[in-house]
């Protein structure tokens, strides 16, 4: 498969494959907003080539159509660092993460992407951390169908802008020019229109709308061992933040300052605005109801702080999972032992 080179060599970039309806959709996502590269499955199977000892590549495949639309950012109150166009912040992680719950055959399937973006030291270690999270749909509604050439030119643009220099006179990869054969974006599936879908289904959509947690926090990390490289040269273990994501829903442990200079942790948990479908099948964001907050007008989750056990030791805590569908957070600690917390 080819995707746009400007995009997943120049540009940082999330990506995700979807299979759906006899295709594999490449689901992209940079700093700007969304793409997606739709290869049929017919297409694809046209240049299978098995190999006689190692992998190879048989074709770069152009996309039948590329699909994009921009990200739709919070206003950030001016005493909280906005991390979306800053060179400080970088994605830690990204997560994407299908609903688990079936739906209607005429109801489209809604997937999540969260991000943990990381403000980092002189160190290169991250120190302050916010979560971002937003909803996508396949194909992303309100999108806009440009062909490869349209969508290259565009990520070129913006990363001219972004002070990156792209490639001149054709694509390098690997810092090689690109010799491999390309298949025809003539043929038959190529740039095919999509399906006719009224514009107005599209209006009021929470696609692409980014929701935030804007307080910045400290999260715990567990240090992975030192390892040796195939150089025979000592690489210090990654830092792994103690962060667990769900379908809409965010959960970590924290350190928290105190007055004498030490430190305490804390459980946190934070569900980012739910969608409904309304009377006339359009999906739209919850609206708040008593106790919550106004989801459709508000852009921020709620963060809150859960309660735990005697028995659990947050110190020793080494991972954290999250199951939405019952409600629990697994707590791994020090020994093998593993908490089991449900919560309503």
């Amino acid at each position: 498969m080819q995707l746009a080179h400007a995009h997943t060599q120049y540009f940082p970039s999330n990506w995700s494959c979807i299979v759906e309806d006899d295709q594999i959709i490449v689901h992209c996502e940079d700093k700007v907003g969304i793409a997606q590269h739709f290869f049929p499955m017919s297409l694809l199977k046209r240049h299978i080539q098995l190999p006689q000892c190692s992998p190879i590549v048989s074709a770069r495949v152009p996309a039948t159509r590329i699909v994009t639309k921009p990200f739709c950012f919070p206003d950030f109150p001016e005493d909280k660092p906005c991390p979306f166009f800053t060179h400080t912040w970088y994605p830690e992680s990204a997560h994407f993460v299908r609903q688990w719950w079936p739906t209607l055959p005429s109801v489209p399937r809604l997937s999540c992407t969260v991000f943990l973006l990381a403000e980092h030291n002189n160190e290169g270690h991250p120190v302050n951390f916010i979560i971002a999270q937003h909803y996508f749909d396949v194909p992303v509604s309100g999108g806009k169908m440009v062909t490869l050439g349209q969508y290259q030119r565009q990520r070129q643009t913006e990363l001219q802008a972004d002070g990156v220099l792209p490639a001149q006179n054709g694509v390098a990869i690997n810092g090689n020019a690109d010799n491999t054969q390309h298949a025809s974006a003539d043929e038959p599936e190529a740039f095919a229109t999509p399906p006719d879908r009224d514009p107005k289904a599209d209006e009021g959509k929470p696609i692409g709308k980014m929701w935030f947690v804007s307080d910045t926090f400290e999260a715990v990390c567990s240090v992975e061992e030192d390892e040796v490289n195939e150089d025979g040269e000592m690489v210090p273990g990654k830092c792994r933040p103690l962060v667990a994501i769900d379908f809409g829903h965010a959960t970590w442990i924290e350190h928290i300052p105190q007055s004498d200079g030490t430190k305490v942790k804390r459980l946190r948990f934070v569900s980012f605005p739910p969608v409904v479908m309304d009377q006339n099948g359009v999906m739209r964001a919850k609206k708040g109801e008593e106790g919550t907050f106004g989801l459709e007008d508000e852009t921020e989750g709620r963060v809150k702080t859960l309660p735990i056990p005697d028995e659990l030791d947050i110190d020793k805590v080494e991972t954290i999972n999250l199951d939405q569908s019952q409600g629990a957070i697994l707590l791994s600690v020090e020994g093998g032992k593993v908490f089991i917390l449900c919560y309503d």
